[in-house]
């Protein structure tokens, strides 16, 4: 499955994931979860309410096609895109890209950044200065 972002006229991100995605009600909330971390971040009930399941619907959709819940799955992806921004967007701060990506503070992501890559913010910008790719999948 592939979905295509225009977050801002100087940010682009296309995103390919694998087919287990595409089954169910997740064909609808991956993409709603994705949009919501770019245009208007939102709590994981709203999303659920915009592709009109029940939470406990999209839980058991998760958990036998990903085998995760829906919370973890919405930091991973907050997560990594924060990844991708700090690699392609030196102009932007930590507290910037926490607000783009939907965490409250910058504080959050750095703790959700540093318990998901063992790499704070800061040292994940340093190593890919290096020319060293601290997370393979994203790519510019």
């Amino acid at each position: 499955m592939n979905m295509d972002f225009m977050i801002s006229p100087d940010i682009h991100v296309v995103f390919e994931l694998p087919d287990q995605f595409n089954t169910g009600t997740l064909r609808n909330i991956i993409p709603e979860m994705v949009s919501g971390v770019y245009n208007q971040p939102k709590s994981l009930f709203e999303i659920v309410s915009a592709v009109g399941s029940s939470m406990r619907t999209i839980e058991r959709e998760f958990k036998e096609n990903i085998n995760c819940c829906p919370s973890d799955f919405l930091v991973l992806l907050r997560v990594g895109i924060s990844g991708c921004l700090l690699l392609w967007h030196n102009e932007l701060t930590v507290e910037g890209i926490a607000s783009v990506c939907g965490f409250c503070a910058g504080i959050t992501l750095r703790r959700q950044f540093k318990r998901l890559t063992g790499l704070n913010p800061s040292e994940f910008r340093r190593i890919a200065k290096k020319g060293k790719r601290p997370m393979p999948y994203c790519s510019s």
